[in-house]
């Protein structure tokens, strides 16, 4: 049909244009995957049977996890989809049901991939979790931040985030802002960094 091929090439090019898509190509899986393919969050405006659909769902995380925010509500609650979801985008969690945000093995699989700042979403009972924190930092420092007051004054903890992001000094613990070892190594990763440190070390590690 000429239309659905002129849909499928809009679509292709702006995934939004499956706003204004004849209603049963909002329900055709190729046109709403190939809109997904450009804009996963364009399928807010597939149709109800798609979102609702767990079979289709999977087929749309595998393109982009920013589907999962509109995916029904039974869905994401659903841990098979959850997993999917941030395994293709970590900030997908944000729109997983709230108890994901506490589940370790979900929120492991979102630190792993690395992007859309998981960290922000995560339970606090998650916050006081070493092997969660450390993961988080690994990939994205500043992730330091979330953590509990307790692993923000853990040497090791934030050599690891400093090293990924020296700005991350910001959010570690006074004591360790004034340790000269943790100093060095944000300020080797970021000269900017030596702004978080203490007044004293500013002064023998600065200019």
């Amino acid at each position: 049909m000429a239309d659905r091929e002129a849909v499928l090439a809009a679509v292709s090019e702006d995934g939004q244009a499956l706003f204004v898509a004849p209603e049963e190509l909002q329900a055709d899986e190729e046109v709403v995957l190939a809109a997904i393919a450009a804009d996963g969050s364009a399928f807010e405006h597939a149709a109800d049977s798609l979102r609702c659909s767990k079979e289709f769902v999977l087929k749309a995380l595998a393109v982009s996890g920013e589907a999962l925010e509109f995916a029904s509500a039974k869905l994401q609650a659903d841990k098979e989809v959850v997993l999917a979801a941030v395994a293709q985008y970590g900030g997908a969690l944000q729109h997983a049901s709230e108890a994901f945000c506490d589940d370790k093995e979900v929120v492991l699989a979102a630190l792993a991939q690395g992007d859309g700042n998981p960290m922000r979403y995560m339970a606090e009972s998650l916050q006081a979790d070493r092997e969660v924190v450390l993961a988080g930092v690994a990939m994205d420092g500043a992730g330091l931040r979330y953590a509990s007051a307790d692993l923000k004054a853990d040497k090791e903890l934030v050599l690891v985030a400093v090293g990924q992001d020296g700005c991350a000094l910001e959010y570690a613990a006074e004591a360790l802002q004034a340790d000269e070892e943790v100093v060095r190594a944000a300020k080797e990763n970021d000269e900017e960094a030596l702004k978080f440190a203490s007044a004293e070390l500013q002064g023998v590690l600065g200019p």
